[in-house]
């Protein structure tokens, strides 16, 4: 998933751009998941609303990487009746544009072990998010997690340019796009508004 800071950084030009009642619950809510997660596999694909288990674990990255989140599966499942549950949902809809479009599995040669080098590159923009979001980033299990030098798989730029990208998305709009579509057709729907939202 998109690191940890990456997700806070997210939620703060979320609120930039959006009003919510709740901030404390809407960031919690943007923390949740992954949260959630470090519970194990199994239950950071719960988190996720996961489609690995109906895809089973002999696939390829690229499957891989289009499984890790369902927001049909989400949405039906969970109403956006709160500032906690929006901020999960901006959390969901964070890693299905990082993954579907921010990050390429062709980059890793369609291997999985190769894809955990990207977690080398979220510690060497860690504080830099951090600096340029005013990020709060204590009291969290990743919290010094950073190294020096530069990212290899994206540029510091272009991982900002995803952070504003996806404050500016309007998840209510996403929200009512993937109830009118089907389990087939809501990924192909939501596209526009990730290629529009600049």
């Amino acid at each position: 998933m998109a690191s940890f800071v990456i997700h806070l950084a997210i939620g703060e030009a979320y609120l930039k751009n959006y009003k919510v009642k709740n901030r404390a619950d809407f960031i919690k809510g943007v923390k949740a998941p992954d949260i959630l997660g470090l519970q194990g596999f199994v239950q950071k694909g719960l988190a996720h609303f996961s489609d690995m288990e109906e895809r089973g674990y002999d696939v390829t990255l690229a499957q891989s990487l289009r499984a890790k989140v369902n927001l049909y599966r989400y949405l039906h499942s969970r109403q956006i009746d709160s500032d906690y549950e929006l901020g999960y949902f901006l959390h969901l809809v964070t890693d299905y544009y990082f993954f579907n479009y921010f990050i390429n599995a062709d980059e890793f040669h369609n291997d999985h072990h190769e894809f955990k080098n990207l977690y080398e590159d979220y510690s060497k923009v860690a504080d830099r998010v951090v600096l340029k979001y005013g990020v709060d980033n204590t009291n969290n299990p990743w919290s010094n997690i950073s190294t020096p030098g530069e990212p290899k798989l994206f540029t510091l730029d272009e991982i900002f340019e995803f952070i504003d990208k996806c404050g500016k998305l309007n998840l209510m709009n996403i929200r009512e796009v993937v109830l009118e579509s089907t389990p087939s057709t809501w990924r192909e729907n939501i596209e526009p508004f990730y290629i529009k939202a600049d």
